[in-house]
């Protein structure tokens, strides 16, 4: 660590309370924040899988609220908690602000370079393109968040 005349001692002390708040963070998200009982991690797919197989590394998903409604192209290590993050409003962005909770297209990915890939060339698309493959996988813009938890909506607050 680097030191500074006369500001050594203070550095580290940031530095130390800075870990403790992350620390702190992690327990209260998980503890708190996710609830009592964390969501079930299943191999995510539209398409039902052998239990098998390998579970997925990471995602790109669409969110949505109606067919006419805004979309939300992400991705993630954990297709299940980043989508009940969104569902419950852990965070302030933009599902919390335009209420963008429907779970309606995903793909599975091997490495994280190609999931971030796949995502910024989605995100450059033509809102059109990005319906058109929306519904060749889900014609009805069914929630498919039920289906990769796998369990009940009664502990899922983007249900109400």
């Amino acid at each position: 660590m680097m030191t500074i005349p006369g500001h050594g001692s203070r550095l580290a002390r940031d530095d130390e309370a800075r870990r403790s708040r992350v620390t702190a963070f992690r327990t209260v998200r998980d503890d708190v924040y996710l609830g009592a009982r964390r969501p079930g991690r299943r191999h995510a797919s539209i398409r039902d899988r052998p239990q098998d197989e390998a579970p997925m590394r990471y995602a790109v998903y669409m969110l949505a609220t109606r067919k006419d409604g805004p979309l939300y192209v992400g991705v993630t290590n954990d297709l299940v908690r980043r989508v009940f993050e969104h569902r419950s409003d852990a965070v302030r962005g933009f599902t919390w602000q335009f209420n963008v909770h429907r779970l309606v297209w995903f793909e599975a990915h091997d490495s994280i370079e190609a999931a971030i890939t796949r995502e910024k060339q989605i995100k450059r698309w033509r809102r059109a393109w990005k319906i058109e493959m929306i519904e060749t996988e889900n014609p009805e813009w069914d929630d498919l968040y039920e289906r990769i938890a796998g369990g009940s909506s009664a502990d899922d607050p983007g249900s109400r």
